[in-house]
This record gives structure tokens, sequence and C-alpha cells, in this order.
């Protein structure tokens, strides 16, 4: 391997060896033992341009010119390729020399052969050369890349922090006081001020927090250094703290109340005012106040309609706000966005951690999402249940773009939010099934062991719909599908036409190229039958994804839900009016029952059979009893260790799930009584009196004895836990039921929120921040808040039996007045009092007339990215003959063919008689008077 340019480099060395002794020896500028001098290297940028600058003075003969060669030999190559100039310059020299030697009569010299030895050995030293400037080179860059790992671990941070140097703050005066302007403790804490290692003149400032690189020039702003320690990790916790604590102190709206509580002036009014300042503000306090007002008003309306904050730069805006008052104070987009936006993002926060500090039961879940500039945010929300519903608020906005968002430093930032408010003031933690938000979440469980793990069920649905559309059956017509999407989309000729058939049943236009296989009868027909069988088996799944994605589901509808789509599905398959190859049935009930172990066959998944069992709704079901055949022919239900002859033996026998939930029960209240100090259980004096009285009380409940009967048809399941939990006899079971029914099963708060981001975000937007972005999201979102809390619900909202027509309803205003009259339940039911905002619907996409709109929805799969593979499952079926929920989960089994499941996701009711009635009277199975029993030592149930 020779040097690039090695050729002309040994020419130009020979030419300049023979040039003729006429020419005089110039040492002026000398190459020998040349260096490149390093402040013009940083001046001109590279070496080749230093070494050009050196090559401009004239030349004469001599060892100091040629010594050239060896330094266009080292410079003639760098980090960008080849040089031209300096290529040009050998060239040019080369030339120079040969004119010169030629004139005074000379040769110019040619090349000696060399032996092929000589050769070999010279090409071997030049190999070693070049090995060794290739070692030298990669070490250089590995050092360039580690050290641009550190710069961009914590994106934006300024100068490189070994280019800073630290100082000392002199102070002035025996005292010890420093002069000027008063120090702010807390910036002081923040900071540490520095000067450039090359420049002792250039002052910035530093993050004091140990292994943070951001620093800022001088003189610090206090809002970007407060925006900044809020929520440094590299800070410690009560700095984080005061730092919250300051930048909430500083919002507007905190000026605003403190302005609101100040005394008026009471000052006597100038009899000549109307003549010196007509229409003005009277005085300086009330224009503070009163422009104060204003760019607090003008900030909620940027974070609300979500504007841009350069709006207010924008000249119409200055003419509107200058029009209707001249000294209005608005401040510049910059002031907004560097200070009051991160100033009143913090008093939200403050406000938010002050509540949720006071309650308990909370539900903590997280996703994450990436912005336009680009920047990625995993967004926290925190969820209230009350009576009148749940409330979601967003606590955190994790911008941590040069680190790894795995799963570890996930659960750390989950960890430090819990930790802020309280472990023992959370419930549950949830999130989608991805690898490093599942880990995040198991570690968080394994620290905090009272915190339930709760897997998105609408994630988990959609993955199903994934796994069925991976199928090679569907695989033809979901390209063709796609490829027709696709062209309706571009082409609004032919979008025009489709819109027109679905009116008239005629497409005037013929069919274009990458649809031809429609105008082939034969392939057209297999492309309606398998999309017509796509779309049957995905529409209980997309139905239940939209009633499970409501904010006020619970525990127990996730299981019902799932129960009623492997309900549909084998009916779909018993009648198999569409035809479905065997195979493909046997393909879809594999899927089907893989990810239904997935969710409920784990230990983790009782929670939702224990959330049906405690629905006072279902208590009295079919559904939980066993019928009496079986009892008979398999024997009643025995548990090691305890007697045939217990006195709850005849709820085993009748009720399979009863055992189950128990012991499910026991070990939650186990975990909690051994995190903290449970007020419901403190009166009893030991955790096995605890036990004991939630066993007798789950018996009681089962058995429907009082307190348990008094229930309300208009109840929701967490009103009637709360009203129970005022009765002595049912205090420890209620305990266990709100915390239950208090979950939030689904990660919709964080789709909510980032659908804001991507409002807010737009293209001609890209360049926004992250931090930007968080804040006016957190405004936004308080301020919707705070007008909702204006307005109190004097009554409690009467929700439902959630099903398919139930969510209907809210989008579909024509056939309101026809779903209440088509109830499915027994007891007369109130519509449906809550927000469409509390629901996300997936567009519909439009596909052929044959199809509902509601069916549709489960081909929004279609549009995704082909190669977007489903979160792999984590459990495996071999049953593809039948659905497990027939054989497992309870007893014997389900029974798929009640049609209280069909209902579930059905257009009209299904007729009374043959629904089971959830609310109906209970299986006689004995009734048993309140009695308190000795203490059971055992976890047992």
């Amino acid at each position: 391997m020779t040097t690039y340019y090695s050729d002309e480099l040994k020419e130009l060395d020979r030419c300049l060896k023979a040039l003729p002794k006429s020419i005089p020896v110039n040492n002026a500028y000398s190459f020998a033992n040349y260096e490149p001098d390093p402040t013009e290297i940083e001046d001109y940028g590279s070496v080749q341009s230093v070494v050009n600058k050196h090559l401009e003075p004239e030349f004469g003969r001599g060892p100091a010119l040629e010594a050239v060669v060896p330094i266009l030999r080292a410079s003639i190559t760098g980090r960008f390729g080849e040089n031209l100039l300096l290529i040009k310059w050998v060239d040019d020299l080369t030339a120079a020399a040969k004119i010169a030697i030629e004139a005074d009569g000379g040769i110019v010299p040619r090349e000696v052969q060399t032996t092929a030895a000589k050769r070999l050995l010279e090409d071997e030293s030049s190999q070693r050369v070049q090995n060794k400037k290739h070692k030298a080179t990669k070490a250089h860059q590995d050092e360039q890349r580690r050290e641009a790992q550190k710069l961009t671990e914590q994106g934006d941070v300024g100068v490189p922090l070994e280019k800073l140097v630290d100082i000392v703050i002199a102070l002035s005066g025996t005292g010890g006081k420093r002069a000027g302007k008063p120090a702010n403790a807390l910036l002081d804490q923040c900071t540490i001020r520095c000067t450039l290692s090359s420049d002792p003149n250039v002052v910035r400032w530093r993050c004091s927090g140990l292994g943070c690189r951001t620093n800022w020039a001088h003189p610090r702003q206090s809002a970007r250094v407060l925006s900044h320690a809020t929520n440094c990790s590299f800070h410690a916790p009560e700095v984080r703290e005061a730092a919250l604590q300051a930048s909430s102190g500083k919002a507007l709206s905190v000026q605003v109340a403190a302005d609101e509580a100040t005394p008026p002036s009471t000052s006597k009014p100038d009899m000549f005012s109307a003549f010196k300042r007509q229409g003005a503000i009277k005085d300086r306090t009330d224009l503070a106040k009163f422009q104060t007002k204003s760019n607090l008003y003008t900030l909620e309306l940027i974070c609300d309609a979500c504007l841009p904050v350069a709006v207010v730069d924008n000249p119409k805006f200055r003419q509107l706000v200058n029009h209707l008052q001249h000294q209005n104070g608005i401040f510049v987009g910059s002031t907004f966005s560097t200070n009051y936006i991160p100033f009143e993002a913090a008093r939200v926060t403050v406000r938010v951690y002050e509540y949720l500090k006071t309650q308990y039961f909370l539900s903590i879940t997280f996703d994450g999402s990436s912005l336009r500039r680009p920047q990625s945010v995993y967004t926290v929300h925190i969820t209230v249940t009350t009576l009148y519903g749940r409330e979601s608020y967003f606590v955190h906005g994790d911008e941590a773009f040069g680190v790894s968002h795995a799963g570890e430093h996930l659960a750390n930032v989950l960890l430090k939010i819990i930790r802020y408010v309280g472990p023992e003031r959370f419930g549950c933690i949830g999130s989608d099934s991805t690898g490093n938000t599942k880990v995040a979440r198991e570690n968080v469980n394994v620290i905090c062991p009272t915190i339930v793990v709760l897997p998105d069920p609408c994630h988990h649905l959609s993955n199903k719909i994934k796994d069925i559309c991976k199928l090679e059956y569907f695989k033809e017509p979901i390209v063709q599908m796609r490829t027709t999407i696709k062209y309706f989309s571009k082409s609004t000729y032919g979008s025009t036409h489709m819109a027109a058939q679905r009116v008239t049943l005629d497409i005037n236009k013929g069919l274009e190229k990458p649809l031809a296989f429609l105008k082939k009868l034969p392939v057209y027909s297999t492309f309606n039958l398998r999309l017509t069988q796509l779309v049957c088996v995905l529409e209980p799944i997309a139905r239940a994804i939209k009633c499970l994605e409501g904010l006020n589901t619970n525990v127990s509808d996730v299981w019902k839900f799932y129960i009623a789509i492997s309900a549909v599905i084998r009916d779909l398959f018993s009648e198999n009016s569409q035809g479905y190859p065997t195979e493909v049935q046997e393909a879809i009930r594999q899927i089907v029952n893989s990810r239904f172990k997935e969710m409920m066959g784990v230990e983790g998944g009782v929670i939702y059979l224990a959330g049906f069992f405690l629905d006072p709704a279902q208590i009295t079901s079919p559904i939980l009893k066993k019928s009496q055949a079986n009892v008979l022919e398999r024997g009643a239900v025995r548990i090691r260790g305890i007697p045939a002859n217990r006195a709850d033996q005849d709820l085993r026998d009748a009720i399979p799930v009863y055992a189950k939930v128990g012991i499910f029960l026991v070990k939650m209240l186990y975990r909690e009584m051994q995190s903290r100090l449970i007020p419901e259980c403190s009166h009893y004096g030991n955790s096995d009196a605890a036990v004991s009285a939630l066993k007798l009380q789950l018996e009681a409940y089962a058995r429907q004895s009082a307190p348990f009967c008094n229930r309300s048809p208009m109840w929701s399941a967490i009103k009637y836990w709360r009203e129970m939990a005022r009765s002595p006899h049912a205090d420890v079971l209620s305990f266990v039921a709100i915390k239950i029914f208090s979950m939030l099963l689904n990660s919709m708060p964080e789709e909510r929120t980032v659908s804001s981001f991507t409002r807010m975000n737009s293209t001609d937007r890209s360049c926004q921040k992250a931090a930007s972005v968080v804040g006016m999201t957190k405004i936004r979102q308080d301020n919707r808040r705070l007008a909702r809390a204006r307005e109190p619900p004097t009554n409690l909202p009467n929700l439902p039996q959630l099903n398919w027509r139930s969510i209907g309803t809210l989008f579909s205003p024509s056939t309101k007045a026809a779903a209440r009259e088509k109830s499915s339940s027994i007891a007369p039911i109130p519509q449906l009092k809550v927000n469409a905002s509390d629901f996300q619907v997936p567009a519909a996409q439009g596909t052929s007339s044959n199809f509902t709109t509601d069916a549709q929805m489960g081909l929004g799969v279609l549009e995704d990215d082909p190669d977007q593979e489903p979160d792999e499952c984590a459990e495996h079926s071999d049953n593809r003959t039948s659905f497990d929920v027939e054989s497992t989960i309870i007893g014997d089994g389900i029974d798929l063919s009640l049609a209280y499941f069909r209902d579930l996701l059905s257009d009209a009711p299904i007729s009374a008689s043959t629904v089971s009635n959830s609310v109906g009277s209970a299986v006689d199975v004995g009734t048993k008077a309140f009695e308190v029993i000795g203490s059971v030592a055992d976890l047992d149930f």
C-alpha cells in the first residue's frame, strides 16, 4: 500500500535535488523539522491550509526546500480526503523544477529501476508507516467518539466540561461580604463559576451536580438555571425540590393571586387626572397588576389553543393588543418560552404533587413518544379515582436525550416520582408491553411489591390483531388492501368517485393499473371473501379495544371482554357462514389462546378474575357458579390442609373461583400490611386477625349477607365498596376491593397527552424543544381541569353496564334514543353521563359498502408499517381445536354459549330471556349470619 500521489511526490523529490547550482540557496523558509503552528491550525481550520499558506513565498533551492516533500506526503490527505491545493502545489513545484533544470541544460532525472527485493522492502516500509498512521487515526477517532458521547448524553450542554476551569468567587471586605448585587443562595448552590481554559477572561457557569456537563454563558439566567435544576438527575432531591418551589413562586398565576389578595389603593384621586391621563391606568401599581394578568391570559391562550409562542411577536398581534390597550406590557416570545412557561409549569407540578400526597390507591402509567426535532420524551401520569370518576395528572416528561431509555433508566425515573409522592399511596403501575417498559414496571414491582403490575389491555389486544394479520392466509388481501388505501389516499379524483359510489353504488372511472386485480372476477372474489373473513374475526377485538379505552373502565371489564372475544369468535367459527378453512380456524384459536394465557393465565392475571368476582353486579351471576351436575361428577373442591367440614365448603363447591380469589386477596392484604399501617386493620391487633376478618367478610359477600346485600342498582362498583367501608363488618374486604377498582387498567392518559404533543409540535414548529412542549401541555391540561372544577357535579354519575352499545351512543347521536330503548340489562339503566373525550376511537378506514363503519376499525392495522412486528407473546398455547376458556379459568371452564358475552359486543341487545341475569337472585347456597371467629395463621384460603 503506497501513499496517495506517491509517484508524483517521488518525482518532485528527484527534481528538487537536481536543481541547478545557479539557483541561490534560500533558507528563509525552511521546511526542515517543520511543525504546523496549533494557533494557525485553529485559525485556518486544517493542517493542509497552514501548509498551503507557508508554500506561498518565493523559494530558492537546498535542503530547506527539499524537506517540503515529506511535509506534503504527510499532509496531502486528511480527514476530508485529498487536498486539491496541495496536489496543485506538487504539480506546480515539479513543473517549475523541470523548467529550471532544462533551462540550465540539465536532464530531468528519472526514477531508478530498483530490484524486486528493494521494491518489496520499500512497500513493506510504506505499509508499516500507513498502519502506524491508521492506528493513530483510529485512536484519535475513538477518543473523539468518547468525547462526543459524553457531550450528547445530556443533549445541548454548551461548552465541553474539559475546557472549563472552576474559580472561587472572591469576597470583598473583612466581613466576608461580597460587593455588588446580593447573592442568590439557591443559584449559588445550583451553579459553579468557571472560565475557559484557553481564555480566562471568558466567564461561564456550570451545573454543580456531580457528573452534569450543562453550562451557561455569563451572566447566568435564573430561569434557565432553575428550569434545568428542577429536572437534573445529578442534583440531590432536596436541591431539585428547592428549584421546583423557586420556579413555582415566579409563575404569573402566583403573581396574579398575590395582586388580587392585595387591597386596592385608597389614595385620593386627582381631580385633574382626566385631563392628564385620559383613559389610562391611574397608577403604576395598578398598571403592573394589569400587565401581569394580561401576560397570564396570553400564556394560557397560547397553551390552551396550542399556538406557537412566536405568535406574540407577530406584528398583527401587536397591532391588535396595542389597539385594545396601549400599555399592555405583553412579553416577547422568548420571555414566555424561556421564563414564564417553565415557571407556570413548575407551579402546576407543585400544586399537583401537593394534591397527590393526600390521596391513596393511585395509578401510575408511562409511555414513550418522539417529537419532530427529533427528541424522545417518556410521559408519566398519575391517576386518582374518586366517586365522580378518574382524573389523570401529567406529572413528568423525561427528556434524557443522550441516555438510552432502557428498562433500568425508566425504572429509576418512576421510582423517584413514587418515592416523592410516597410508595404507600400507589396501587398499580401500567404501560404497554414493549421490552423496556415491561422491564421498568417489573423492577418497580420488585422494589415496591404493593404496586400491582397491569399491562395495557388495549395494546395487548392490538398485538392479537397483528398476530392474526400475520397469517399467510390473509397476506394477499392485506397487500391488496394496502394498495387500495394508498391509491385512494393519493388520488383526489379516485377518492371523489369512491365517495360517490357509497351513495350511488356506481363508479364511472375505470380502475387504474395498481387496482387492476379488481377487474378479474376470480381474483376479486378471493380478495372480497378473505377481506370479509378478516374483518369479521377482527371486529370483536376492535370493539373490545374501543370499550376498554375509557378512563372509567375497571379490571372487571377486562375479564368480561376477553371472554366475550372468545365467545363471539367461537360462534363465528361454529356457524362458519364465511367459510373459514379448518387450518385458519385452528391458527386463530391458537393465537387467541396464547394471548389470553399471556394476559390471564399468569399469576398476575388473577386480579381481573378477582375484579369480576368483587363486582356487586356479577356476584350472583351463573358465570361464576358450577352446575350441580359438575359438582356430583367431579366431587367438591378440596384444598390441602383444610377440613372438608369447613363452614364455607358449600361456597367452594358451588363457586370454583371463590378459593382462587380468596388466596389472591389474602396475599394482597399481607403485602399491604407489611408495607405500612392500614387504618382499616389497625384495630384487629395483628395480621392474623385481619386475615380472619377478610375471610369472614368474603364469605358474607359471596352469600350476599348483611351488610353486603344493601346495594342500590344505581351504584357503580367503587361507590358500592366505599359505602360498604362504612360498616365494621366489611372494612377489610372493602379496603382491598377499593384498591382493585381504583386501578387504571390502560395507558390512555399517555395517548391523550401525546395527541397534545402532536398538535403543538406541528411541521412548521419542528425545532421546538421537548421542555417547551412538556411545559405547555401541563399548563393546558391544568387549565381545562380547573375549568371543569368550577362546575362540580351535584350528583354521582350513573354508568350503565359497559358494552358496545353504551360506547356507540357517545359517537352516534342518531342511535342514542334507540339504544336507550334497547337495554340488555333487566333493571332500568340511565343514560351514560361521561365526556366523549374519555374515549379515543381510531379513525375508521373505508373499504367497501358491505362493511360497517365499526367493523372497519379493525382494518386500521392494514395501514401500519408492513414490517412492524407485534410484541412477542410471552406465553404459548398448543390448543388449536377449542378455546382455553371453555376448559380452564373457572372450574370446568366457562360456558361461552351464554348470551351475556355475545351481548357485550353486539350491535343490538340479545333477547332478555336468553341473557343471564347479572343482578338477579343468588343461587341457593345457604345464608349465614355474620360472626367473628378465631385467627387463622397460614395464608391458605
